[in-house]
């Protein structure tokens, strides 16, 4: 409304310069007295009400801003007895600044951080040396505590497999050039990445070189979920073995992917890009063109979605997982989508054209009695080497909260020996899904090989290795 009245007050304006220039044109003083007289009061009046009018509002508008930024921080800080502060002396309070620094970076009008914004603002930003201040010179302190890691590979290019890259989804893309050695630090491959979310990385095979990374991270891109959600730009690619990066322009509509994967086919490097979309301050952010797996035969140039569409639905599952065995074939593992269709499946494919569903687990959820488990969750799926006709895969179920938010966790632990075409369930670390209570993001899956009784402990809880 505000808008409106500041560009009536232009018009307004604009008709007052128009009426002055007709006074000038006329000659006698008693004319020229007589049109200022008729029609300069009723306009100026009207000039005034305008300006006073959008005045109130931009204040109040500040002022609805202000409570809203004080309504927040009383949530995320509760307020502390004045006893409390006394009873004993408190250190300095960063977090407080990094929240002052985390509401001062807010859009008003969105009430959130634009981060979408960021990759088109570096980009302006390159493009414009004056947007830059030369004479400030930054020196990186050192840290040894990391954010969130949802992934890590080995550089295919070094002979002594010491050199690592791993994809922060709360900070960029990192590498250490030699994991062996403690002492060995941790590189930012470039600033803008610190601001990106990155989640899968790979390398092709025919040409270690050739790396990419795709950003997002659609995990945590859900309803009422907390702040660390980052919404992606597309793929990244390298094609130096990582000296140089640069966004593939064809998948700058990719919102999240959720995993990357290369295989050869016919000699040439085909890329399987699992794009999904997300939530993120109560907005949908869904990728363009829609969900799906997306192949690319052209280095990422064009891309075609393969998947087949949801039973019932005109648009194709969303990928949580790609697993490739070493027979060549490809499983997806499925998530929910913004609509809330297509969880809990697995497709698989030799060729990436056509399509074997598996829906069988999906089914066994949606028929559970337990509240907890009645909606079905992602899928996650793992390989190996030593044993090429078998895979794994865990099968996320979940439930709503009094909070209205779907709480997953692991359901089904299941295997196939003959590469899919039959599952059965393996025996769980604990009961009810105990060891997998926060399946919408924190839970991964592998399998180790010649390793025995291989103990693991994830938060409070220790599990065993399974045999291949």
């Amino acid at each position: 409304m505000h808008r409106f009245l500041q560009y009536l007050y232009v018009v307004i304006l604009f008709f007052y310069q128009i009426l002055l220039l007709k006074i000038a044109n006329f000659r006698t003083p008693i004319k020229e007295a007589h049109i200022m007289k008729k029609y300069y009061l009723p306009v100026l009046i009207i000039a005034v009400v305008v300006i006073l009018t959008t005045m109130f509002l931009q204040q109040n508008r500040h002022q609805r801003y202000e409570k809203y930024l004080l309504s927040l921080y009383a949530s995320d800080f509760p307020v502390q007895t004045k006893t409390f502060h006394s009873e004993k002396p408190k250190p300095d309070k960063p977090h407080l600044a990094a929240q002052q620094d985390y509401y001062a970076t807010f859009d008003p009008n969105l009430k959130r951080i634009p981060s979408e914004r960021i990759y088109a603002a570096y980009v302006k930003t390159n493009k414009s040396p004056s947007l830059k201040n030369s004479s400030l010179s930054w020196t990186e302190l050192p840290s040894n505590m990391g954010g969130r890691v949802r992934s890590m590979m080995y550089d295919l290019n070094d002979s002594q497999h010491k050199k690592v890259w791993a994809g922060s989804v709360t900070g960029g893309l990192w590498v250490n050039n030699d994991i062996t050695h403690p002492d060995s630090a941790w590189h930012a491959v470039d600033d803008l990445w610190e601001n990106l979310s990155v989640g899968c990385l790979a390398t092709d095979p025919q040409n270690t070189s050739v790396l990419y990374a795709g950003t997002g991270e659609a995990q945590t891109a859900v309803s009422i979920y907390r702040e660390s959600s980052g919404k992606g730009v597309g793929i990244y690619k390298s094609s130096n073995a990582g000296a140089n990066w640069q966004l593939i322009p064809s998948t700058s509509g990719f919102s999240y992917v959720t995993d990357l994967e290369v295989r050869i086919e016919n000699d040439t490097s085909t890329i399987y890009a699992a794009v999904s979309s997300g939530t993120y301050k109560g907005v949908d952010h869904p990728s363009q063109p829609y969900d799906g797996l997306y192949q690319s035969k052209d280095g990422g140039q064009s891309w075609k979605q393969v998947l087949p569409l949801i039973e019932g639905l005109s648009v194709p599952y969303t990928p949580s997982d790609i697993e490739i065995t070493p027979t060549g074939r490809i499983f997806v593992g499925t998530t929910r989508n913004l609509q809330g269709a297509g969880g809990g499946c697995i497709l698989w494919s030799d060729n990436g054209l056509n399509w074997s569903l598996v829906d069988h687990y999906k089914t066994l959820i949606e028929q559970e009695t337990d509240p907890r488990f009645q909606i079905p969750g992602r899928v996650l799926l793992a390989s190996t080497p030593a044993a090429p006709s078998s895979i794994y895969a865990v099968v996320a179920a979940g439930g709503y909260t009094e909070e209205d938010f779907i709480y997953y966790r692991g359901k089904y632990l299941i295997r196939s020996d003959n590469t899919g075409t039959d599952w059965y369930e393996l025996n769980q670390p604990s009961p009810d899904g105990a060891w997998s209570t926060l399946a919408w993001h924190a839970l991964t899956l592998a399998v180790l090989t010649n390793v025995k009784n291989c103990n693991w402990e994830s938060m409070s809880y220790q599990f065993q290795s399974l045999p291949v």
